[in-house]
């Protein structure tokens, strides 16, 4: 019997916030806060997941900069009005 086993990165988007200054281009922007997930996966299917990364993306030049997980959940709950 085979066992096809492995991991997938899914991103998703969690807000965008209000203007800020990128780090790369200096370009003020709405940025993109991004978490992305580890799954393990068995036959191709996510099950469980096992490491999340937040990052910043700058929408204009495609700049990523990893976030701490408070200050990023910070950043998604002012982004929503919470």
């Amino acid at each position: 019997m085979v066992i096809f086993y492995g991991s997938k990165d899914i991103k998703k988007t969690m807000a965008i916030t209000g203007p800020t200054a990128c780090k790369s281009c200096q370009r003020v922007t709405p940025m993109n806060i991004e978490r992305d997930t580890t799954f393990f996966t068995l036959f191709w299917v996510p099950l469980i997941p096992y490491h999340s990364l937040y990052t910043q993306e700058c929408p204009e030049c495609g700049f990523v900069e990893p976030l701490d997980k408070d200050l990023a959940k910070s950043l998604i709950s002012k982004a929503r009005g919470e």
